[in-house]
């Protein structure tokens, strides 16, 4: 493939997964209802901190492990990152929306995984920036 062509089919992919993802949080907006999404705030909350904390334990499960056996590819600060940049979005809730609307605990699970990306996109969206300064990957900025 030409590089011309490689560009152009990239950049068809790209806006082609773009305008999915919008069309998916669009669908989304259209089924929650703010009312029942602070309802399910505990659950949300524990479903956020329980998917950072399996996160958390099998990268580090891999870094240790890679660390036993004499690699060192994969440092402790890439770790935090790795664990923290685990951002979660349009798979988990094509999934949600796919269940049957006769499924008993569909708005449940809906909701809350709405929840948990929404947290996911604000929380450790907005403080990777932070967190990259602090673990030396990244500069301060001007």
């Amino acid at each position: 493939m030409q590089a011309a062509t490689r560009t152009a089919v990239d950049a068809f992919w790209s806006y082609a997964a773009f305008l999915l993802n919008s069309f998916v949080f669009l669908l989304v907006g259209l089924e929650i209802d703010l009312v029942k999404l602070s309802r399910y705030l505990p659950e949300i909350l524990i479903g956020w901190v329980a998917i950072n904390l399996a996160r958390a334990a099998l990268v580090y499960s891999k870094c240790w492990f890679m660390r036993i056996v004499g690699s060192k590819d994969l440092p402790w600060s890439w770790a935090a990152v790795l664990t923290w940049g685990g951002l979660r979005g349009g798979l988990s809730m094509v999934l949600a929306l796919s269940l049957p609307r006769d499924f008993s605990h569909r708005d449940m699970i809906l909701h809350m995984t709405f929840g948990v990306v929404l947290l996911t996109l604000l929380v450790q969206g907005l403080t990777i920036k932070p967190l990259l300064r602090r673990v030396g990957l990244a500069q301060p900025g001007p």
